[in-house]
């Protein structure tokens, strides 16, 4: 299945036009936390806020399938 994964950056929204090819959703959302860890790297060395910021899993209809904040993968794992 091709999923999307759109950046959100408050109320802007920076859709994927190209999405991937992944195998399942739980798949999809390794990219995601990947693809957000990256995000938090830069954004933590150029000093921008990270609030608000996440990344959209969707299907080829657009529907939103599931939501990964920037932020939790900053957060530490207990």
């Amino acid at each position: 299945m091709r999923y999307y994964f759109n950046v959100r950056d408050g109320d802007v929204l920076i859709p994927d036009r190209e999405g991937s090819e992944l195998p399942s959703l739980a798949a999809a959302r390794v990219e995601a936390r990947d693809s957000a860890s990256d995000f938090a790297v830069d954004f933590l060395r150029g000093g921008a806020a990270m609030a608000g910021r996440s990344i959209e899993i969707t299907d080829g209809a657009g529907m939103v399938l599931a939501t990964m904040l920037v932020r939790d993968v900053t957060r530490p794992v207990h």
